[in-house]
């Protein structure tokens, strides 16, 4: 992977991201982004472009495989889903590295292998996320840091569209 900063071009070997996440910059000189290791969780990492270390950052509940954290538009947040294994539920967390900061409620998961949870920032702030729980019903949470609040509803998911192949 190639980093381009106000400090040069670095080329971090090893370092695998995932698709379409785009990096966040915090200052003139670190890059916060979410590493894709095969065989791991995918998780938080930074790269100081003036030292030209990487270090993973740790989060502090136990993150679900196959999830994807986000991180904040100013790189001081990150969202996730968490599980607590021994219950089976899992719960919407927001961190600043490596302290919890925001926990959504404890909710059953959709029973599959595939990702369930859509994590979207709305500014540095505010975040909202979207956890699937069974084929009819997703939990929507919608958040902010500060003011803190925390507000989520139980909505019917939506339909797939159809195309011209399909039988209605």
């Amino acid at each position: 992977m190639v980093v381009r900063t106000n400090a040069g071009t670095d080329t971090l070997r090893g370092v695998r991201v995932e698709p379409g996440m785009l990096p966040v910059m915090a200052g003139e000189s670190v890059v916060y982004w979410v590493h894709a290791e095969e065989g791991q969780f995918p998780g938080p990492f930074a790269y100081d472009a003036r030292t030209r270390r990487t270090r993973l950052l740790l989060v502090p509940s136990r993150r679900i495989a196959n999830e994807i954290a986000t991180l904040a538009p100013d790189g001081r947040h990150v969202a996730y889903l968490a599980s607590d294994g021994a219950r089976r539920t899992v719960y919407a967390v927001v961190a600043t590295l490596p302290q919890v900061v925001l926990r959504g409620p404890r909710l059953a998961p959709a029973g599959t292998d595939a990702g369930f949870g859509i994590f979207r920032w709305l500014d540095s702030n505010s975040f909202e996320a979207t956890i699937s729980l069974d084929l009819r019903r997703e939990f929507r949470l919608r958040a902010s840091l500060s003011p803190r609040w925390l507000r989520g509803d139980t909505v019917p998911r939506p339909r797939p569209l159809m195309t011209e192949n399909e039988p209605t």
